[in-house]
C-alpha cells in the first residue's frame, strides 16, 4: 500500500548508506510485524501510528547501535583515531542529510514546474484553437513533455533504472527541440494576411485611436480627401482583423490592430504595414498606442497627438497642434518644423526636437537630449543621466534639472536656471540672466556678451573665460570661495559693466575668471 511504502521511503532516507543492509533487515521484520495485524483487521493508520514515525525508529536503532558499541570496549580509554573517525562519520551524516533534503526540495519544485507548464500549455492550446483556429504543435509538444517529465521524476524517485535512462534521453532530446523552436519561433502562430482600405466618416470623426502590441510600420499623412482613411498590409490576429470589418465611424473611434494577452506567447505576427490619411482641412484629437512602431508623421494638423510607444522610432515633422506629447520607454524621437506645446517623457531613448515654436516639457531618465532652434516662453527640463546639448534657443524661461549628465547650453536667450547634482556643464555665448546650481563637476563658461546672474557649486571648478574689448564688457564679478585657489583677471579692471553684476560662490572648487 501507498502509506506503508512511504513510510518505509522515509525511514530509508533517515539511514545512512553504509547501514542499508540492516534498514533492509529491519524492514522485513517490520513488513512481517505488519502483515500479522493485516490479518487480525487492524487498520493501515493504527498499525503505522503504534510503530511509532519513521524519525523515532531510526533514532532508536542508532541508539541501541551506539550501546552495543560502547559495551563492547576493554577499556573507557578511546583511541584517537576512533575519535576522529567518529568526528568525520558526523560531518559525512550531516552532509548526507543535507544533500537528501536538497534532492526532495529539488523533486517537488520540478514536480511543481511541470505542473504548472501542463496546466499553462492545455490553457494556451484551447485558446489558440478557439481564438485563431490554430493547432500549436510546439505547445502540444510542451503538454505532452511536460507529463512525461513527472512520469520520470517518478522513475527516478523509485529508482526504476531499466527504464530511466532511455525515457531521459528521449526527454532531453524534445526538450532541446522545443528551446529551438521557440528560439527560432518555429509553429508560432503568425496571424492572417491582411490588405485592406477602410474609408472613414469624416462627419461624426472627432477623434481617432489606434492601437496595438505587435510591431507596426505607421505612415500618417496628409490627404486631399474630405475623408480619412487607413490602409493595412501584413498580418493580423484573427480576431482583429474581424473587428476592422465591424468598424462602426462614431465620434471617437479606436482601432485595435492586435493585442498581446499572456497566451500570446507562442506569437509571431512580423511587422503590419499601416497607413493613415487624414484632411488638413479637420481638426482631430488622434491617439497612438502602440508597444513597438515605427512612426512616420509629416504635415499633421490635429487638435492632439498623443503619441505613447515602448520601444521603436518617431519622426513627427511640420506638426500643427494644440498640444503634442510623447511618452516612451525606449524610442529614438525626431519632432521637427512644429508650432505646438511639446510634452515629451521619453525614459530611455534619443530624442532630438529642433526648428519650432512652443512651451517644452521633457524628461528623460537616460539618453541623449538635443533641443535646436526653438523659440517659447517656457520650457523644463529634467535629464537625470546622460547627455543634454542646448543650441540656439530663444526660450524666456528655462529649468534645468540633472543628476548626473552632461550639459551644453549656447547661444540660449533668456532666463536660464540650472540644478545639477553631478556632472560636466558648458555653458557658451548666452544672453540674459544664468543662474547655476552646482554639487559636483566643473562649470565652464565662455562669454563675448556680459551676462547676469549667479553660480554656487559646491566642489567643482568653475572656469569663466570672458572676452573683453570696447564693444563688450565683462560683468562685475563678486566672488566668494573656500578654497584659496581664485584667479580673477577682472578684479581690478576697467573693461567691467557695472550695471550686470555676477555672484560666483563655491565651497571647496576652485574658480578661474580669465580675461581674452
Amino acid at each position: 500500500m501507498e502509506k506503508i511504502e512511504n513510510f518505509f521511503d522515509e525511514m530509508k532516507n533517515l539511514f545512512l548508506e553504509k547501514d542499508m543492509d540492516e534498514f533492509e533487515e529491519l524492514k522485513e521484520d517490520m513488513l512481517e510485524h505488519i502483515q500479522v495485524k493485516l490479518e487480525q483487521g487492524e487498520p493501515v493508520e493504527v498499525i503505522l501510528t503504534k510503530l511509532g514515525t519513521p524519525k523515532t525508529i531510526v533514532d532508536a536503532f542508532y541508539e541501541d547501535k551506539r550501546l552495543n558499541k560502547a559495551m563492547q570496549y576493554e577499556t573507557d580509554i578511546i583511541g584517537i583515531e576512533e575519535v576522529q573517525a567518529v568526528a568525520l562519520q558526523g560531518k559525512k551524516d550531516k552532509l548526507y542529510k543535507q544533500v537528501s533534503r536538497l534532492k526532495r526540495v529539488g523533486f517537488v519544485a520540478l514536480k511543481v514546474i511541470f505542473v504548472l507548464l501542463i496546466v499553462f500549455s492545455f490553457v494556451c492550446f484551447i485558446w489558440n484553437l478557439i481564438k485563431y483556429d490554430h493547432f500549436s504543435i510546439l505547445i502540444a509538444l510542451i503538454f505532452g513533455n511536460s507529463l512525461f517529465g513527472l512520469g520520470l521524476l517518478r522513475d527516478i524517485n523509485h529508482k526504476s533504472t531499466k527504464r530511466m535512462s532511455f525515457f531521459t534521453l528521449i526527454f532531453v532530446i524534445i526538450s532541446f527541440f522545443i528551446i529551438y523552436s521557440i528560439h527560432y519561433k518555429l509553429f508560432f502562430y503568425k496571424g492572417e494576411v491582411v490588405d485592406e482600405s477602410i474609408q472613414l466618416n469624416q462627419n461624426s470623426l472627432e477623434s481617432l485611436t489606434l492601437t496595438g502590441d505587435f510591431p507596426i510600420n505607421l505612415t500618417i499623412e496628409q490627404t486631399s480627401s474630405t475623408y480619412p482613411s487607413i490602409k493595412l498590409k501584413g498580418r493580423m490576429t484573427k480576431d482583429s482583423k474581424e473587428d476592422l470589418k465591424e468598424l462602426i465611424d462614431n465620434k471617437e473611434m479606436m482601432i485595435d490592430l492586435g493585442q498581446k494577452t499572456p497566451m500570446s506567447l507562442f506569437t509571431a505576427m512580423g511587422e503590419l504595414d499601416v497607413s493613415l490619411s487624414i484632411p488638413k482641412s479637420t481638426e482631430k484629437n488622434l491617439v497612438l498606442d502602440f508597444e513597438d512602431a515605427d512612426i512616420q508623421a509629416r504635415d499633421i494638423f490635429a487638435r492632439h497627438f498623443d503619441i505613447a510607444v515602448k520601444t521603436g522610432d518617431i519622426v513627427l515633422e511640420d506638426i500643427d497642434s494644440q498640444h503634442l506629447r510623447v511618452v516612451s520607454e525606449k524610442a529614438d524621437l525626431l519632432v521637427n518644423n512644429f508650432d505646438t506645446p511639446i510634452e515629451v517623457n521619453n525614459e530611455k531613448g534619443k530624442s532630438i526636437i529642433k526648428n519650432g515654436v512652443g512651451n517644452m516639457t521633457v524628461k528623460t531618465q537616460t539618453g541623449f537630449t538635443n533641443l535646436l532652434n526653438i523659440n517659447g516662453d517656457k520650457a523644463n527640463v529634467v535629464n537625470n543621466s546622460g547627455k543634454l546639448i542646448m543650441t540656439d534657443t530663444s526660450l524666456d524661461e528655462v529649468d534645468i534639472t540633472s543628476d548626473n549628465n552632461t550639459l551644453v547650453v549656447e547661444n540660449q536667450i533668456g532666463h536660464t536656471r540650472l540644478n545639477i547634482k553631478n556632472g560636466k556643464i558648458i555653458l557658451r555665448e548666452n544672453e540674459g540672466t544664468l543662474d547655476v546650481v552646482n554639487g559636483q563637476g566643473p562649470v565652464i563658461i565662455t562669454q563675448h556678451m556680459p551676462i547676469k546672474g549667479s553660480i554656487k557649486s559646491e566642489s567643482g571648478l568653475v572656469k569663466w573665460v570672458q572676452y573683453a574689448d570696447e564693444d563688450n564688457k565683462a560683468p562685475g564679478f563678486l566672488v566668494k570661495s573656500g578654497n584659496k585657489n581664485v584667479r580673477n583677471d577682472f578684479k581690478n579692471s576697467a573693461d567691467i559693466d557695472k550695471g550686470k553684476p555676477f555672484e560666483i560662490e563655491t565651497d571647496t572648487g576652485e574658480i578661474d575668471i580669465i580675461k581674452k
